[in-house]
């Protein structure tokens, strides 16, 4: 699963050998400390590999990590998802324009995809 918070990325996975717990992962380390912080679970938890597709790791009870979700929809308190995660001011300036390039990014892909799957059921009305 993949999670956009105003905190970061992660992608969610079971894990392969211990089905009550899950791997939170990020490509960028800040992302994965913040939810740390957030599910206050202690950061020397977050492994490091370049071998692995996502580059930052965490596991967590699966419990914790819903408890985590549950306070961030709580405290959701914007209306425009983009503008607050992409002006996060504890990533660096550079930071927050990939962050924004990448972002505005997944929302245009999606936003085609609504396009396409709009148009195909236009033509099958036809």
């Amino acid at each position: 699963m993949w999670i956009f918070t105003e905190d970061g990325f992660l992608s969610v996975v079971r894990h392969r050998h211990f089905p009550d717990r899950l791997l939170v992962r990020a490509r960028v380390r800040e992302d994965l400390v913040r939810f740390c912080r957030a599910a206050a679970i202690p950061e020397d938890g977050i492994l490091e590999s370049g071998r692995y597709d996502y580059r930052f790791r965490v596991e967590v009870p699966e419990e914790v990590f819903i408890r985590s979700m549950v306070q961030t929809i709580k405290m959701l308190d914007y209306d425009n998802f983009k503008n607050r995660a992409c002006h996060n001011p504890d990533d660096p300036p550079a930071v927050r324009r990939e962050r924004a390039s990448a972002y505005h990014g997944v929302w245009h892909q999606l936003w085609e995809l609504q396009r396409s799957a709009a148009r195909e059921r236009r033509e099958e009305a036809l």
